[in-house]
């Protein structure tokens, strides 16, 4: 059994035996026997990981606190640290591992990255700060400097969930009941919402019913 002092914030599976859950100081379990037994795997981190996703039994990565990601080839046997493509680094909500090559994360200050090599580099596709921004007219002269000067300004906005039905069709549950869609792998995202008081921290899309 998975040992009570451990709190967890996430789980993934793959198929109906390979499990795994991540959370506080860095935890990961496994289990390759459906739950019946589980074993503690090491991350190499102390940070708390918040999400965790697997393409197939042995390719997979881990996001957490303040920019951690981590990957692995071997079933969580090992994992390896990969470089944020942000700085100031900012806290990573979740991952979704489309394929062995290609994963998806989403976090705060609108923080949204893309790997299309395993890992290997990772593009900043960051919502940004523009003129049209209902809060652009409230940026300090700081940011408005920086704007200006043809610098990146982003958008303080939580991007709470990323879940991809494959390559192409996505979507990121962010606050303020907003949900961000793409239907081209990325390279452009539709912003819609829901009516009411509704925060999302979860989005999950059945295949059959895309």
């Amino acid at each position: 059994d998975i040992a009570v002092k451990d709190d967890l914030y996430a789980a993934t599976a793959i198929g109906d035996s390979h499990l795994w859950a991540s959370g506080y100081l860095g935890v990961i379990y496994r289990t390759q026997d459906g739950g019946k037994t589980w074993e503690k795997l090491e991350s190499g981190t102390e940070k708390s990981i918040y999400d965790i996703s697997f393409a197939d039994e042995n390719n997979g990565w881990a996001v957490g606190r303040r920019g951690l990601i981590l990957h692995t080839s071997d079933g969580g046997e090992t994992w390896t640290r990969q470089k944020s493509p942000r700085f100031p680094v900012r806290h990573v909500f979740s991952v979704h591992a489309v394929s062995p090559e290609v994963a998806w994360t989403a976090g705060d200050w609108g923080s949204r990255y893309v790997t299309r090599d395993g890992g290997k580099t990772w593009e900043d596709a960051s919502l940004l700060m523009g003129e049209s921004h209902p809060a652009f007219k409230y940026l300090p002269e700081e940011d408005l400097a920086k704007f200006y000067a043809g610098e990146k300004v982003y958008d303080d906005t939580y991007l709470n969930d990323v879940f991809f039905l494959d390559e192409q069709t996505g979507w990121i549950a962010a606050e303020y009941g907003i949900i961000y869609r793409t239907t081209d792998g990325g390279a452009t995202w539709e912003k819609g919402s829901i009516i009411g008081k509704d925060v999302f921290g979860e989005v999950v899309f059945a295949k059959d019913d895309a």
